[in-house]
């Protein structure tokens, strides 16, 4: 392998001393925990997460324990750092103000939708998603910057205060419509090209179909939206959307009509 510097030489020792000195500086700096703590919890819980829930994580990075549980007990522990943001009572008993949550990519939308529902090609080959980074905003190592897809700090028209919603900036109206257009296509013909799907073969239409059904097998409608509540919405689906979807569910010809109108 190539080598920049020999460790023999006084000269190349301290390059390295200087090096190392300098990572340590950087790493040890009392910025750093805070920072992460902020960014990796507007990535995976919270765009708008409080003063509280930030130093908790942060702690965790710093002290390498959380909750009583000690982890590797030493500093920059990223173990210690995600218990702390994914069990933090912000996160686990959360309160439903407008600040609270996190708007969804919709790259993890759609690869969310396909795994809750089991989605299996129909040939059994292995899957692969068109380009969407026109019609979604989004795809893998299409990043327009280094940074991502969008800014951690933008704000959307008519957010008040400090509230931000990074993921909003590329919820656009051609992106909207490209994600219906693209789950419409998805549930009638799986992985597929047609009318705006996500896949590549659009002839024949037909690519695969989702294999999920409710733990009684069908034909509970209630049980059908209440699963489907908890695989793709968390639980979260208000009393006034599970009647609409219950009505829809309910106008289905057979049982597998009503899953698709279900989902």
């Amino acid at each position: 392998p190539p080598v920049c510097n020999v460790p023999e030489l006084p000269s190349a020792k301290a390059v390295e001393d200087e090096v190392d000195a300098l990572i340590d500086h950087l790493f040890y700096h009392p910025n750093v925990a805070p920072f992460l703590a902020y960014r990796l919890i507007q990535r995976f819980t919270s765009s708008n997460p409080t003063p509280a829930y930030v130093k908790s994580v942060a702690e965790a990075f710093t002290t390498g324990s959380y909750g009583g549980k000690t982890y590797s007990g030493t500093y920059g522990d990223l173990g210690a750092l995600a218990a702390a943001m994914l069990l933090h009572p912000e996160v686990r008993k959360p309160e439903k103000t407008e600040s609270n949550g996190a708007f969804r990519e919709p790259l993890l939308k759609i690869v969310h939708f396909m795994r809750a529902m089991e989605y299996k090609d129909s040939k059994n080959r292995e899957l692969m998603l068109n380009n969407l980074i026109g019609s979604q905003g989004q795809f893998p190592y299409s990043s327009p910057t280094v940074f991502n897809f969008y800014k951690p700090d933008y704000q959307p028209r008519r957010f008040e205060g400090s509230l931000v919603g990074p993921e909003f900036q590329i919820f656009t109206t051609p992106t909207i419509v490209g994600f219906l257009n693209g789950m419409l296509s998805f549930l009638d013909y799986g992985v597929s090209g047609c009318y705006g799907g996500f896949g590549f073969a659009n002839r024949p239409c037909e690519q695969g179909a989702f294999s999920w059904k409710p733990s009684d097998g069908g034909g509970d409608i209630e049980l059908l939206v209440d699963e489907l509540d908890l695989l793709l919405t968390g639980g979260r689906l208000n009393a006034s959307r599970s009647v609409v979807i219950s009505a829809a569910t309910e106008a289905g010809a057979d049982e597998a009509a009503q899953t698709l109108a279900a989902q």
